[in-house]
């Protein structure tokens, strides 16, 4: 970390003012930095202008929401995790949670990739369970600089691309005879798009997103917009980025790595999201040159498509065991 100003001028362009560098390195810290969200929504939460505009951004309905995650209950509670760890491209020592169903009674396993500031046993409470109801096993990343694993920034899935692929690796090693989907959530679909123009390992059967974003810079530019913040930021921030990151966020997109995906994907978007609009699956989608499917879910906004369950679930697992196999005996009941 920056420990003086001199520092922190030689990363900003010499054309920058010594405060612009300080405006965009907090404003980078704030926007990059490990983030550890509680469990639960408290319904006595008092109100803050921060918190307001979170709300905003996620809702609507963004209470009633975080009601139906607490009424789920901690996913961790109910079921047995492993963890496993491994290390990222770059040293970070990665944390993950592995469910499989007891018995050997599954060898389908989803991974499933969270979202901006959370963690794999917070993010998929609904998602994860419904998962192993529907016969698979279950891996919970904890992606950089969250949960569990090391890093102390996000890198808005330019560096949690390669993470991903870290861990299809190890687990095609633990588990070579399974069949492997990838589901991600938000910043964690981002991840999953821009992973899937690799070259999977044949075990890894399909691709799902749910909310996630075409471009780090349109998508930063956005939250600018919704929050009155000078757009200017986006670009001042990035040699932060670059510089303990190792990446810039400009070059490589979402959007370009779809159009040259290698497995089929399924996209899925709330209709009413402000935060991440539904234009982005609309665009991935129509990228996307490999088997595919969408479904817009009216009245739901960031992430909430879940609450829709049988119009959300039925359609993502019918186009997930197309090319993973059916459930068959694999099904338990929930």
């Amino acid at each position: 970390m920056m420990e003086n100003l001199s520092d922190a001028i030689r990363i900003i362009p010499r054309k920058e003012s010594s405060h612009m560098c300080l405006i965009s390195y907090f404003s980078f810290k704030a926007v990059f930095g490990r983030k550890h969200p509680p469990l639960t929504s408290s319904p006595n939460r008092k109100k803050t202008a921060i918190s307001s505009a979170a709300d905003y951004m996620m809702g609507p309905h963004y209470q009633e929401y975080q009601d139906y995650l607490n009424g789920l209950g901690k996913i961790a509670d109910e079921y047995a995790f492993e963890k496993l760890t491994v290390r990222s491209d770059d040293g970070l020592l990665l944390a993950g949670h592995l469910y499989r169903i007891p018995g050997n009674a599954s060898n389908r396993t989803a991974v499933l990739v969270h979202g901006y500031g959370s963690n794999g046993l917070i993010a998929f409470h609904a998602v994860g369970r419904e998962f192993i109801r529907r016969g698979y096993n279950i891996f919970l990343i904890d992606n950089r600089g969250c949960g569990e694993s090391e890093g102390n920034w996000t890198a808005f899935g330019q560096r949690e691309k390669d993470d991903l692929m870290v861990w299809i690796r190890e687990l095609v090693r633990l588990f070579p005879d399974d069949r492997f989907v990838v589901h991600g959530n938000s910043l964690g679909g981002t991840a999953v798009c821009m992973a899937s123009s690799n070259v999977f390992p044949e075990q890894v059967k399909a691709l799902s997103e749910d909310c996630g974003f075409n471009s780090t810079v349109e998508q930063l530019t956005h939250i600018c917009e919704m929050n009155h913040i000078p757009k200017f930021l986006v670009k001042t921030m990035e040699p932060w980025f670059r510089h303990y990151n190792h990446t810039g966020y400009s070059e490589h997109t979402a959007l370009e790595s779809v159009s040259a995906a290698t497995l089929p994907m399924f996209f899925a978007h709330g209709k009413e999201d402000r935060y991440v609009p539904c234009e982005n699956a609309e665009k991935l989608y129509d990228a996307c040159p490999t088997e595919k499917e969408l479904i817009i879910l009216d009245g739901r906004a960031h992430g909430q498509a879940c609450m829709s369950e049988q119009t959300y679930y039925d359609p993502l697992f019918a186009f997930l065991d197309r090319f993973c196999g059916p459930a068959e005996a694999n099904r338990i009941a929930g």
